[in-house]
């Protein structure tokens, strides 16, 4: 005879993640709409945006604590952290990203490769700031949230800690398929995901690689704003950087781009396999094993 409380265990497990899931495809799905329709009746591109962020994030904030409340075996802690803490490794997150780029920078000037020069114009330095603040709205805090922060740590209550990595990774690669399934054939709208309008094979190999390296954060860090810190320049860097009159680091050299690329690329590298071996160095253990206590 199956005991009660292991099934009510499985069942608010799977239940709750489930309504995560769903909630994630078509919060996605209505607000890729809602800003296609504003965009049509000629609405400012930032104002869209800018109404299209606070409605993803407000939709997954309330969400996953509408989740949490519903469901006691949710810990309370899912990795958001106090605020003092919460901002060192959101600083640190960013940090990753920041800290190659600016030795990337540094070189750029010291040999003059690319002939980086710095677009320091008030329309590109404002523009740059709302798009900084919209790329955390749109794609750094909800997907944080939602997965390395509700869904892993769920998860983790019942598995460890290797299998709630692998357990979350596949919905988050999955996640734009569904709501590109939604979006474009059941409704009928066009969808862009990663600048195409169809999901490539490309595009899901980096999104599993990214969301790989994302659960490694949060488990070394044990919170969710190292990822989040992350993930918001890594999003936000095409945007900063390149080739275009509207970037703010902006390249005069083609064959200069491609030196500072890879620069940048191998020294982000190193700082991967630095966080690879941190544990090992500094005899650390992740406890990859582990489950959490629901306190039940």
């Amino acid at each position: 005879m199956k005991n009660p409380n292991n099934t009510s265990i499985h069942r608010n497990l799977f239940s709750g993640i489930t309504y995560a899931l769903l909630m994630g495809a078509l919060a996605i799905v209505f607000v890729n709409i809602i800003g296609i329709e504003l965009e049509n009746t000629g609405i400012h591109v930032w104002v869209n945006r800018a109404l299209t962020g606070l409605l993803i994030s407000g939709i997954v904030v309330a969400g996953v604590w509408l989740l949490r409340k519903r469901d006691s075996f949710v810990p309370k802690d899912i990795g958001h952290e106090t605020l003092p803490k919460a901002i060192k490794k959101f600083t640190l997150g960013m940090g990753l990203i920041l800290v190659p780029l600016i030795l990337t920078i540094i070189i750029a000037f010291i040999t003059g490769w690319g002939g980086l020069q710095v677009n320091g114009s008030s329309q590109v330095v404002t523009a740059m700031f709302f798009a900084f603040a919209l790329t955390f709205l749109t794609d750094a805090l909800p997907e944080e949230l939602l997965f390395r922060g509700y869904i892993y740590t769920r998860l983790n209550t019942r598995y460890n800690k290797i299998k709630s990595s692998l357990f979350t990774l596949l919905p988050f690669v999955m996640l734009p398929v569904v709501s590109m399934l939604i979006q474009k054939q059941l409704l009928g709208y066009e969808v862009s995901i990663g600048g195409a309008n169809t999901i490539t094979p490309s595009y899901l190999i980096t999104l599993f690689f990214f969301g790989a390296f994302m659960m490694y954060l949060r488990i070394l860090t044990r919170s969710l704003w190292t990822g989040v810190g992350f993930h918001l320049i890594f999003v936000f860097m095409n945007q900063l950087m390149g080739p275009g009159e509207h970037n703010l680091l902006q390249f005069t050299s083609s064959e200069g781009e491609q030196y500072l690329s890879f620069t940048l690329l191998g020294l982000i590298l190193i700082i991967f396999i630095l966080l690879l071996l941190y544990p090992r160095l500094s005899k650390q253990s992740l406890g990859w094993r582990e489950r959490l206590a629901t306190g039940i």
